[in-house]
């Protein structure tokens, strides 16, 4: 019976780690370092904005685009609507991140889809 409760409490233990892991402020060289690690997963992430891009669809829906970059590395980030963000503001955002992502035609990659209001 012991040894049920000792593996129990393992596979707590590990979960708990797993889940402080993934909520942890990264950088975006950490992600894409190992992007599988963190795909479709929700994370937080800390950058400077590159590249900053807003536009409207054809449907009329505003969003940007950006690159958010640490001195290694840049993911792709993208958001529904529009923000008072500018090119070289250090931002931490989170939301899903995805290593592949096909929308219609569209193929993506590295994107972390940041949530609403962000």
């Amino acid at each position: 019976m012991h040894r049920f409760h000792y593996m129990a409490l393992a596979t707590i233990a590990l979960s708990l780690a797993y889940v402080t892991a993934a909520a942890a402020n990264l950088s975006p060289s950490n992600v894409m370092s190992q992007p599988a690690q963190y795909n479709g997963q929700e994370i937080t992430v800390s950058g400077t904005i590159e590249y900053l891009k807003a536009t409207v669809s054809h449907r009329g829906n505003a969003y940007e685009t950006f690159k958010l970059c640490d001195n290694k590395d840049c993911l792709n980030a993208f958001t529904w609507g529009t923000t008072l963000r500018n090119d070289g503001a250090q931002v931490t955002v989170s939301g899903h991140f995805w290593q592949v992502k096909h929308v219609g035609r569209y193929t993506f990659y590295n994107e972390l889809d940041l949530d609403n209001g962000q």
